[in-house]
């Protein structure tokens, strides 16, 4: 019982079952989900309780982290390359991927013509389409092809000259280093054919997304190492706080004096998430550090940083009290971000994980990884907690009540 906190004087929704209801749930110390308190029953007798005031509590996902405004940005330059048709994905070929990114182009016929959340699994041909398939479809045209999950992209001819990746895109396609290392030359260059309208259509559309699928607040990585002049971090230290979700942002840059000088109107200092933090690449790039090799490819993916690398990487951000989330996928670059955490915790004589460093993704752990993650080492990238709500209209949607509204949280 030691550590749980009881939250009561509630309405607690499971959705489990329809209509199941109770007056109260518990949270563990380390802030996970206990069990309900039935309603009409005695609350446990626990030291620490938090009322509710009546609120309505539904389950939400909390923690799930997204770049958020890279997100947005895309959604208002251009179509969804994936969709549903029952549980089916489509396109289910090339062509209907090609088709979507002509139908774009029509009602852009300026500016850079981009497709996001394409999924190369789902195609006959397991890839993203080449440049010169690009420059085909779309003769002359910039094109952008960004895959679901963000760690693999396509271009047209045209883009790589102008961002000078010629050299490094294999047939048109950025994968592993090439892809994770120069999405600031990208972003950027988007950026520029966006105007304010642009943006804040692209950030509506996203918190309306996110709001329909029940996620209440995202951790946002945001800002590109590789940029020098990156507007992504300002904008969202600026913009979030008004945005009716609970925003949680991380600012991607390996230097504290930059995160600092950017990150000022912050109320806690973050650091950390993908790009020039990754210890590994992706699945859909077969960069991922695995043990055993990718059955396709042959390869055991890549380890962008080992444990002594992760350690220096994280140690001058824990000197400073920053939070830190490291990205790491594969066992080898999962066990770079614990060793390195643990190293750290030890020399601190920390149990608790106080400055609470998470890994994002923790997807292909070791089974000794599992273990040592849940014991205090590290949160976890992802989360599923229960969050009061109240009804309140806000930007014509609904938001959530977190105790002062909307704000970067703790």
């Amino acid at each position: 019982m030691s550590g749980q906190r009881l939250f009561w004087n509630c309405r607690a929704y499971s959705l489990a079952r329809a209509g199941e209801r109770f007056s109260g749930f518990i949270v563990d110390a380390h802030r996970r989900f206990a069990g309900f308190v039935l309603e009409g029953a005695e609350p446990p007798g626990l030291r620490d309780r938090t009322d509710l005031g009546e609120a309505v509590v539904l389950p939400a996902f909390t923690d799930a982290h997204t770049h958020f405004l890279s997100k947005a940005l895309l959604a208002a330059l251009g179509p969804r390359l994936v969709s549903l048709e029952g549980d089916r994905p489509v396109p289910v070929r090339m062509e209907g991927l090609l088709d979507l990114l002509r139908q774009a182009a029509v009602t852009r016929p300026k500016g850079p013509v981009v497709g996001f959340g394409a999924l190369p699994a789902g195609l006959a041909e397991h890839r993203l389409p080449h440049g010169v398939e690009l420059d085909a479809a779309l003769p002359g045209r910039e094109v952008y092809v960004i895959s679901m999950d963000g760690h693999l992209s396509a271009y047209s001819t045209r883009v790589l000259k102008a961002l000078g990746l010629e050299e490094s895109a294999n047939e048109g396609v950025l994968s592993g280093e090439a892809h994770e290392f120069n999405m600031g030359r990208v972003n950027d260059r988007l950026m520029r054919s966006a105007d304010a309208g642009t943006i804040a259509r692209g950030l509506h559309e996203t918190v309306a997304e996110a709001a329909a699928c029940g996620i209440l607040g995202v951790h946002c990585l945001e800002g590109f190492q590789d940029a020098n002049v990156d507007p992504t971090a300002a904008i969202m230290s600026t913009l979030g706080p008004g945005l009716p979700l609970r925003l949680t942002l991380y600012l991607q840059y390996t230097d504290p004096a930059r995160i600092l000088k950017v990150g000022r109107r912050l109320r806690y200092p973050r650091a950390g998430g993908c790009m020039a933090w990754e210890m590994d690449g992706s699945i859909s790039s077969r960069s991922a550090a695995l043990d055993r090799p990718y059955l396709d490819s042959g390869g055991l993916g890549s380890l962008y940083r080992d444990p002594n690398q992760a350690y220096d990487l994280l140690r001058q951000f824990h000197s400073r009290g920053f939070q830190t989330a490291a990205h790491a996928i594969g066992p080898r670059a999962i066990e770079s971000a614990l060793s390195a955490a643990e190293r750290l915790l030890d020399e601190d004589g920390d149990h608790e994980n106080r400055l609470r460093m998470r890994i994002e993704h923790f997807e292909l752990p070791r089974p000794e990884d599992g273990r040592r993650n849940v014991s205090p080492a590290l949160d976890g990238g992802i989360g599923r907690r229960h969050r009061a709500l109240h009804r309140r209209a806000r930007a014509g949607l609904r938001s959530l009540h977190t105790g002062g509204g909307s704000r970067h949280a703790p």
